[in-house]
């Protein structure tokens, strides 16, 4: 009961996430341990986004990328730009939203808020060979970067966790398979669940104002329930 008063245990934990307010904001690490192959795999985050299309959420520089596409659409594909994924329905704006993009068995699926948003046939290998992985940022110089809020990003390699309608989590947990898990502190921007060194972005020019880059801040997964003070 302490636990739901505080906000700190139950369905409406309080966990973290992460501001990110310009197109300046990213966060960096080094991903090279994150190779899909032809396998199955999860991507799920929070999101509260607040800009326009083509917003990067996670993109590696010559892998993958996770993304709210041009269309109005959930996006996934290569960083050269082939294979391109969309999902059937737009993407949602201003408000929490958990997304996914989960490979089961070649067949590749968008989730928003546990309802799958569009599916494809997708067994093409997806393999990260530079090493570098960006949160919040596409991987090119081209502005693509995310706008709002990313809470609990969670990548899970070898396993898809959902391959039907789901009840949105709230605090997403590391698994064996976890190969990242971040923007979950409310205090740290920079930690990351599986030892990751992530590293905050910011490539200003000298003659730009100093942007302090991407904030950590906090995130309420559901709706808070009324208690009693007695």
């Amino acid at each position: 009961r302490a636990d739901r008063v505080c906000g700190l245990g139950g369905a409406n934990a309080i966990t973290g996430s992460t501001f990110f307010s310009t197109e300046k904001h990213s966060l960096t690490f080094d991903g090279s341990d994150i190779n899909f192959d032809t396998g199955d795999f999860t991507v799920e985050a929070y999101v509260f986004h607040t800009g326009g299309n083509d917003d990067t959420i996670i993109s590696d520089v010559s892998g993958w990328t996770f993304t709210y596409g041009a269309s109005g659409n959930l996006r996934f594909y290569m960083a050269s730009g082939s294979n391109v994924v969309d999902a059937t329905s737009s993407f949602i704006s201003n408000e929490w939203v958990h997304v996914a993009v989960v490979r089961s068995s070649g067949t590749l699926t968008f989730y928003q808020n546990g309802t799958a948003v569009g599916s494809h046939s997708y067994s093409h290998d997806i393999a990260n060979n530079s090493g570098t992985t960006y949160i919040g940022k596409y991987h090119s110089g081209v502005v693509q970067n995310f706008i709002g809020h990313i809470s609990n990003l969670r990548v899970v390699q070898g396993t898809a966790l959902y391959t039907g309608s789901f009840t949105k989590p709230s605090r997403l947990e590391k698994t064996s398979d976890t190969v990242l898990l971040t923007c979950n502190s409310a205090g740290n921007v920079l930690n990351e669940e599986t030892g990751k060194f992530l590293m905050n972005e910011n490539p200003n020019s000298p003659t730009e104002p100093l942007q302090l880059g991407p904030i950590a801040t906090r995130f309420t997964p559901n709706s808070p329930v009324g208690f009693s003070t007695t």
